[in-house]
């Protein structure tokens, strides 16, 4: 819907994933002995082993001891989800199973607790903000995979994504303090500061608790233009306060603010040439930027209540959130000619930048009852309510000019009533199956003013309203207590959405549709997870297929994307496995492999792409291995570990070319294949008492290689590259 030029930059093997995931500060002290993950991936406390469905689990503080601490270092080593980093921090896309974001209306639902993160529209940029929390208060993040319409609602196509929080202590004083500082080859030093502190005020009723984090993140790109090294360096922020009270033995009530703020003045999109893939001005020189800074916030009021009953447990959950982001981008490269062209001036005398504002104000409400666990019968039920405003202006600036290139807004709104609920049946201890059902009423709506040469007329405000059904089956097989069986239908969507008109400057022919219809998938997923030689080999397995109609996408006309559907279908399979081997309490190695394949159904030249092409930007096999040795120093317990993670190469748009019948199918832009590259992190660490001490070494063979991509022209492209080696220690003490 926007344009195309103002590019954001800006029972389950439980113990699969404890070997990664460790508690921080004494964990050193801790023997590795294993133990029962508990999820809440359905809705309710599970164990990961009774999970009917591929989840996968992590506490973002076990990665901090290595110097990972985003969703760009981490997801590396998760089978089958993928990031797509856009530069800059706050930025990017999460894929799952090849669900992938070919659209600016998010494929994966991301949540805090039970509050869904961000827009659900396009007009918002909803799928180019995922919430990246790693920094937060967060206890643990769930990755839930495969659609999941019915508890989760409208993007969580491919699947969600749930950061689980700290609650307070009612107990006792808690609290930890880390610092991180580390350089990066041919880069700046960075600094990274965290905290939490849990204060139970009134013991077993009421507690406080705070946390923090800053981070000054150095730059490792050179603007050449003004001789500024290290130029995209960042300053990022925030905390959160929350509060715990346990008004009776069956009454909790919670509340929690939070508040991110980041800074930054330049991406890493570094030019390079499409034809050969080498950077037009040095491997980690960027483009000239404008002198204006990029900056994100987010902030978030939470509250929910829980109450327990013989019946059922009652929670009820309320929040507001805003989202903004002021940016100014430089758009020289992709407009200054035309620019210099219709002002009859020599090609380079205009500079064109774009003043970019994108918010999001948004209110979500849910009740849900879960019923007691049962050996026979189970359920949950609920309603969910949800209304957003977003807006959305786009100001081009050209210097010297004069010339009103565009000026353009387009508000929006976005509404969601739902009632789900699921049941299931026990037939056995060994054998149970799951329905699920979610009803779901959306209204989507947009206006649009705008003057310049490539403004489109102005529009009245357009409403769409769309009612979705979602489905879920499971049937789960538990021949043994080493052994669990499932089977998994499902299906997810995301709503229609007015869309915005484009006229043929030319021609003044409409080249846009009116409105963008839903699309929907279906996935068909089979699992096994279990563990051999009394559990010195673990594994967690599952294939699947996802067939996905009327897929929403953006139509490019003359540099400037509308939104639209596909005219293909797209089939997705794939496979995906963990495997972990344990031989003794001191030694752990994790093991895991995905293959996606997600083509297109039949040739479709509305998106430039033929029968067969891999969707945009989806790798077809990713793997890792990631490893821990634990040992003793005399009275320190001590640690070495190791981690390597491969991504296959990816396309950046589809290719195009001669159909079936003959006719020549032109991509929407030019194609780039990303290279392959594989990265090689390692650390070690000791801990005396409660102090801990690691150092690491992320990129250690100093990999180059682009985490996504676009082009312009067949002349030009930027690329989002890699972070360079990094050294680094981690400080930590718990109290």
């Amino acid at each position: 819907m926007q344009c195309a030029w103002h590019r954001v930059r800006g029972s389950s093997c439980a113990f699969v994933l404890l070997p990664i995931a460790l508690v921080s500060g004494d964990l050193l002290a801790q023997t590795r002995d294993l133990e029962e993950i508990v999820v809440t991936a359905s809705r309710r406390e599970q164990s990961l082993q009774d999970v009917p469905a591929s989840v996968a689990v992590f506490d973002p503080e076990d990665y901090s001891l290595g110097g990972l601490n985003t969703l760009t270092d981490v997801i590396r080593y998760v089978p089958g989800v993928n990031f797509n980093n856009n530069g800059a921090p706050g930025q990017g896309s999460i894929t799952i199973r090849g669900v992938a974001n070919v659209f600016s209306t998010a494929s994966v639902g991301i949540y805090v607790d039970d509050v869904p993160y961000g827009s659900s529209t396009a007009f918002a940029e909803g799928a180019n903000f995922a919430l990246d929390n790693l920094l937060g208060n967060v206890e643990r993040v769930e990755i839930i995979k495969g659609p999941q319409g019915t508890l989760f609602g409208a993007s969580s196509m491919g699947g969600s994504v749930r950061y689980i929080t700290r609650d307070p202590s009612l107990t006792e004083i808690e609290g930890r303090l880390a610092a991180d500082f580390s350089d990066t080859k041919d880069g700046d030093f960075s600094q990274l500061y965290r905290g939490y502190l849990s204060l139970p005020v009134v013991e077993d009723r009421f507690a406080v608790g705070l946390s923090g984090f800053w981070q000054e993140a150095g730059g490792f790109v050179d603007e050449a233009v003004r001789g500024i090294e290290d130029a995209n360096d960042a300053d990022l922020r925030g905390g959160t306060a929350s509060l715990l009270f346990q008004a009776t033995d069956n009454l909790k009530l919670e509340l929690a603010y939070t508040d991110h703020k980041f800074d930054f003045a330049n991406s890493n999109d570094v030019p390079f040439d499409p034809a050969t893939g080498e950077p037009l001005a040095g491997r980690y020189t960027i483009q000239a930027p404008t002198d204006e800074p990029t900056e994100i916030t987010y902030e978030l009021l939470s509250g929910s209540a829980e109450w327990t009953t013989d019946f059922a447990t009652a929670t009820l959950s309320s929040s507001y959130q805003e989202f903004a982001q002021k940016a100014f981008l430089d758009l020289t490269v992709a407009f200054g000619p035309f620019v210099d062209d219709l002002l009859g001036v020599p090609v380079g005398t205009n500079t064109v930048a774009l003043d970019l504002q994108i918010g999001t104000e948004r209110w979500t409400h849910e009740l849900r009852l879960t019923s007691p666990e049962s050996q026979t019968f189970e359920w949950i039920a609920g309603a969910y309510y949800t209304t957003e405003e977003s807006n959305n202006f786009q100001g081009a600036i050209v210097t010297p000019g004069p010339l009103d290139l565009v000026t353009q807004q387009f508000p929006s709104e976005y509404e969601e009533i739902a009632v789900f609920g699921n049941v299931t049946w026990y037939f056995s201890p060994q054998l149970d199956a799951t329905l699920g059902l979610r009803l779901s009423s959306n209204e989507t709506s947009v206006e649009f003013t705008g003057t310049g040469v490539l403004s489109g007329p102005n529009l009245p405000k357009e409403t769409v309203e769309d009612d979705v059904e979602t489905y879920l089956f499971n049937l789960r097989y538990r021949p043994s207590d080493n052994l669990s069986l499932y089977g998994r239908i499902a299906n997810g969507y995301r709503p229609a959405s007015a869309n915005l008109s484009l006229i043929d400057p030319g021609t003044g022919e409409i080249l846009s549709v009116p409105f963008v219809e839903s699309d929907t998938l279906w996935s068909y997923e089979v699992g096994a997870k279990g563990e051999w030689l009394d559990g010195v080999l673990a594994y967690d397995a599952s294939i699947y297929r996802i067939d996905w109609e009327n897929m929403q996408v953006f139509r490019s006309f003359m540099n400037v994307n509308v939104g639209g559907n596909a005219d293909s279908d797209v089939t997705a399979t794939g496979i995906e496995t963990s495997v972990t081997w344990r031989p003794n309490d001191a030694f752990t190695l994790i093991g895991s492999i995905a293959y996606t394949k997600s083509e297109l159904d039949d040739d479709d030249a509305s998106i430039g792409g033929l029968e067969g092409e891999q969707l945009p930007r989806i790798p077809e096999l990713t793997w890792s291995l990631n490893g821990r040795y634990d040992f003793d120093i005399g009275n320190l317990q001590a640690f070495v570990g190791a981690g390597i993670s491969y991504q296959d190469e990816r396309k950046s748009n589809f290719i195009g070319g001669t159909a079936g019948d003959g006719t020549v199918i032109a991509p929407a832009t030019p194609n780039f294949t990303m290279p392959d590259y594989t990265l090689v992190d390692v650390r070690a660490g000791v801990a005396f008492d409660r102090y801990s001490v690691s150092v690491y070494a992320t990129n250690l063979f100093d990999e180059y290689g682009f985490q996504n991509a676009s082009t312009l022209s067949p002349e030009f492209g930027t690329a989002t590259v890699l972070r360079p080696r990094t050294i680094g220690a981690v400080l930590s003490v718990e109290f």
